[in-house]
């Protein structure tokens, strides 16, 4: 078989954000896989582990706290840096807009934490975030299944799930049941 590039044509270029089981086993492979698409850079708070899957995937770039707490880069095919990893790529606040976010949803989040450990019988902080589902969580997620319905044949359209969310969130008010959260949040957000 006979590899024909075309000019212009460049690979997307993947970060592996966290370099447990799943990125190693599943999501490499998938990258790899793709002709078009290479895993380009490991974030993870254990950087030897970063460093051994940059390796065993033949990529040099592995970083380690520093990135992944406070940043996720951005970049921009206009900068004269686009081509290599560099600290002054514009980064955004994924941390930041997480502690935003559940803010939006305290009050019911802090009530069904308080439910939860009651009803397993531990302390408050022994209740894991993952467990907890608010309103504003469950509405978001029909939000989403609703818009992967409704741009099913029109992918290239259809709004990304951080604007989803944020809008969501905007317009949550701390309603305690889903309907009348899926409702106001539908109504405010109009």
């Amino acid at each position: 078989m006979v590899k024909v590039r075309r000019p212009g044509v460049k690979k997307l270029k993947w970060g592996v954000a966290g370099c447990g089981r799943f990125a190693d086993h599943t999501f490499i492979p998938t990258v790899k896989f793709l002709r078009r698409s290479v895993v380009h850079s490991f974030f993870s708070h254990n950087l030897s582990r970063a460093k051994e899957l940059a390796e065993k995937s033949g990529s040099s770039g592995y970083f380690n706290n520093y990135w992944v707490a406070n940043a996720i880069a951005i970049t921009d095919k206009s900068r004269p840096n686009y081509e290599k990893i560099d600290p002054d790529w514009p980064r955004s606040n994924p941390i930041g807009y997480a502690e935003w976010f559940k803010e939006q949803m305290k009050v019911q989040y802090d009530i069904k934490q308080a439910l939860l450990a009651e009803s397993l019988r531990i302390s408050i902080e022994q209740v894991p975030d993952y467990k907890i589902k608010t309103p504003l969580q469950r509405s978001i997620q029909i939000l989403k299944r609703h818009r992967d319905i409704m741009f099913a044949e029109d992918l290239n359209n259809r709004p990304i799930s951080i604007i989803i969310s944020t809008l969501a969130a905007l317009s949550y008010n701390n309603e305690p049941d889903l309907l009348e959260a899926l409702q106001n949040i539908v109504n405010n957000m109009q």
